[in-house]
């Protein structure tokens, strides 16, 4: 847990704006059965710093939640036009243009198979698919991405005939949160969007069952131990991409968790 804990002082050492856009997802998740303009407004302006909360659409176009996406795209409309007030017409479109490409270098980049800053599921999975199987570049991740796309709608689908709506929303959350260091080549600060999974999963270990303990271990030790260029774990979880594994651990005790509950909805509910 120091490892844990030293990713997230490293964050409020470097100023990243990851832990901003971690409390105003959280912000969001909290104001949304109270006041579901607000918690769409938070959640767009956490999109404008950089946006992650894509996947937050995708998951409300599955949960059928329109009204919420009208809130949604209306929040990041004014959100955006904001600037105009200061800047005129050509200087507006400049920025917005700098701003784009700045985001797309950061979350979409390409780097080398030895880079220690791309941690993706994709170079994970890349190491088996392409270093192994000697599958192309393109088709590992495919796999990849319909395996992640797959195993979160099955997810969805179990959390939301397991549980009541708040306790949903909240598992929810914690399960998209995880997704973003997954999905995104963008180093290893962005990996304290899985604190609320490992509080989570924390909270569940009432029965004491070993295997899932163990699990748990490791999967933090694979995120948490993950920083110095000297230790010698440090360099081994770096040289193999093992972070995205920790957090996979982590989803996979919560989805064994979800099953765990007994259904509590009737399909007329």
């Amino acid at each position: 847990m120091l490892g844990i804990a030293n990713n997230f002082t490293r964050e409020l050492h470097l100023g990243q704006a990851n832990i901003i856009i971690l409390f105003f997802s959280l912000l969001s998740l909290y104001t949304q059965e109270k006041n579901r303009f607000l918690s769409a407004f938070f959640l767009a302006y956490s999109g404008i710093i950089k946006p992650y909360f894509i996947l937050f659409i995708i998951y409300y176009i599955f949960q059928k939640e329109f009204k919420y996406l009208l809130y949604l795209f209306l929040s990041i409309f004014i959100i955006s036009t904001i600037p105009f007030i200061f800047f005129n017409f050509n200087s507006f479109i400049e920025n917005y243009l700098l701003w784009f490409n700045e985001i797309k270098i950061e979350i979409l980049r390409e780097r080398n198979e030895i880079s220690f800053g791309n941690i993706s599921i994709f170079t994970f999975f890349d190491n088996f698919f392409i270093n192994i199987l000697n599958l192309k570049k393109e088709i590992s991740h495919i796999i990849t991405l319909t395996f992640t796309g797959i195993f979160t709608y099955l997810f969805l689908l179990e959390s939301k005939k397991r549980m009541d709506k708040n306790l949903c929303s909240f598992y929810n959350f914690s399960f998209l949160l995880s997704l973003i260091p997954l999905l995104a080549s963008n180093g290893r600060s962005i990996y304290i969007f899985s604190f609320p999974l490992i509080f989570l999963v924390s909270l569940n270990f009432k029965e004491k069952n070993k295997l899932l303990i163990i699990l748990y271990i490791i999967a933090i030790s694979l995120i948490g131990l993950n920083f110095g260029d000297i230790q010698i774990i440090s360099m081994f979880i770096k040289k193999y991409s093992l972070m995205p594994l920790g957090v996979l651990i982590l989803l996979t005790i919560l989805f064994y968790n979800v099953r765990k509950i007994k259904i509590i909805k009737t399909e007329g509910h």
